[in-house]
């Protein structure tokens, strides 16, 4: 059990510059101190010499255990540090978030606006790629890249409004094999996790694939993308009866739909899916 409820985990990153860096040693060395780093009065289990080490101090009072452990973890990424630095170093310590988009955030988005569109962006009669990029990006916090830049350029990813002109966007963000595109050229991006058949009846998508996680569909396995779809989550699909993983769509509105749409695309057998996971580091 822990002492007292755990902070949010911070990453420590080491920089390192000068004849060591130019002599490729890595120039980067991640230290975490996250939650788990102390139960039950053990440090915790990951290798090397940079490890926080927190001992427990039961008989203390928890403002007097917080700043021990801060004290400790302060000395053991001290002494990292030192030993770096004799290596010829310069260390610089800067803390990072651990993480970025929420994906679950992206699925509340989605839930909410399944069945209704959102007038602070635009619409379209194929809306499937415009309403994921609203999901990504305000419900998962996924950023604008190139904002009010190139509408073709596929590493770029934007929707604005101007009071003259009305809405602006990126083909990336509105059009699926666009953004299929986007993602893939984007660090950190997206990852493609496979494929499955239109024909597709069982529970599950990949281990792989999460809540906040895109499905393209590919009505012909021509190569050319036609629908998208957001991952929200599991249980029963409202309308089908159907089982499993489900999603949420525009163009044909759905909410909870089974994931492989079996039961309303007359296409099922023709139609490859494609899974795209969305990196948690996108900022």
């Amino acid at each position: 059990m822990l002492d007292s409820p755990p902070a949010l985990a911070q990453t420590w990153e080491l920089r390192a510059s000068g004849p060591v860096a130019s002599a490729g040693v890595a120039s980067a060395i991640r230290v975490s101190t996250p939650p788990w780093a102390v139960v039950g009065g053990r440090s915790s289990n990951r290798p090397g010499p940079c490890r926080a080490t927190v001992h427990r101090h039961g008989s203390r009072k928890p403002k007097e255990r917080a700043m021990i452990r801060s004290r400790q973890v302060r000395r053991r990424l001290s002494l990292c540090a030192a030993s770096l630095a004799l290596s010829g170093m310069v260390v610089v310590l800067t803390a990072t978030p651990s993480f970025a988009f929420s994906g679950t955030g992206a699925a509340s988005y989605a839930d909410t606006w399944a069945r209704s569109r959102n007038s602070n962006y635009p619409s379209f009669s194929s809306d499937c790629a415009n309403f994921v990029s609203q999901a990504l990006h305000q419900g998962g916090g996924f950023s604008y890249i190139g904002r009010n830049g190139s509408t073709t350029d596929d590493t770029l990813w934007w929707v604005s409004w101007d009071p003259n002109t009305g809405f602006h966007w990126s083909h990336s963000w509105a059009v699926a094999q666009d953004q299929f595109y986007f993602l893939n050229a984007t660090y950190p991006g997206g990852w493609q996790e496979g494929t499955a058949s239109g024909s597709a009846t069982n529970y599950w998508t990949p281990d792989a694939v999460v809540t906040g996680d895109v499905l393209y569909y590919d009505w012909q396995s021509d190569g050319l993308l036609d629908h998208e779809s957001i991952q929200v989550g599991w249980g029963t699909d409202p309308t089908s009866g159907w089982n499993g993983n489900y999603v949420d769509q525009h163009t044909t509105d759905r909410y909870h739909a089974f994931w492989s749409l079996r039961p309303y695309n007359s296409q099922w057998a023709s139609t490859t899916i494609h899974f795209m996971h969305i990196d948690s580091r996108n900022t």
